[in-house]
């Protein structure tokens, strides 16, 4: 087929679609890869044109439409969200479970917390015992034996490591239970769109 003979081919297809499209003036004209010209009423997909431009009931181009843009990293992001939430809908098959498995997840560090706080009270105490011991001494006018003194020292730094070991633990603690709150939420989200998604589909068989 010669060119005289492709224009007329593209004249006439394109002036059989604005005769089907004239209802409402909706002509999208594009070209694909190969560099064929189509006609329809919708835009085409991003990866299946290199231009694409809306024609009026004469067939004269009113707008361009830009492809959208292909964004690698962004697909890479939604198909990794993807796979999260299969995974917690997997996981989960109600929000109480979720509630259960934060309970469950942050009893360790609870327990050690429990635990801590009972050895900074044994130290505290201690502590308070060597400086009434240190007190005497000083009140008699008499210097401290270095015994004493290296108790003291050594008393306020266990009393410094367990109290940063019980704030760590507190601290893990508040994470784990964020964690799960936010998968609950999200958990909750996922199942209500299912639901609409599955209510939808009923209503339209």
């Amino acid at each position: 087929m010669n060119k005289f003979s492709l224009s007329i081919f593209s004249i006439l297809v394109l002036c059989s679609y604005i005769g089907a499209y004239a209802a409402d003036g909706k002509i999208v004209k594009w070209v694909d890869k190969d560099g064929v010209t189509h006609y329809g009423d919708k835009p085409p997909m991003p990866d299946t044109a290199s231009k694409a431009s809306m024609l009026n009931k004469q067939g004269m181009t009113v707008k361009k439409i830009e492809p959208a843009q292909h964004n690698p990293e962004a697909d890479k992001v939604a198909a990794e969200q993807a796979r999260r939430d299969a995974a917690l809908l997997a996981t989960y098959s109600t929000a109480e479970e979720i509630d259960f498995a934060s309970a469950r997840n942050t009893k360790i560090d609870e327990l050690a917390v429990e635990s801590l706080s009972l050895q900074l009270e044994n130290q505290r105490k201690s502590l308070a015992q060597t400086n009434e011991k240190i007190a005497g001494f000083i009140k008699k006018k008499k210097t401290p034996p270095d015994t004493l003194v290296e108790d003291k020292q050594k008393s306020m730094a266990d009393i410094a490591s367990t109290e940063q070991q019980i704030a760590q633990r507190k601290k893990n603690i508040e994470a784990t239970r964020l964690r799960y709150s936010e998968d609950k939420a999200h958990f909750i989200a996922l199942k209500t769109r299912s639901d609409a998604d599955q209510h939808t589909q009923l209503n339209s068989k």
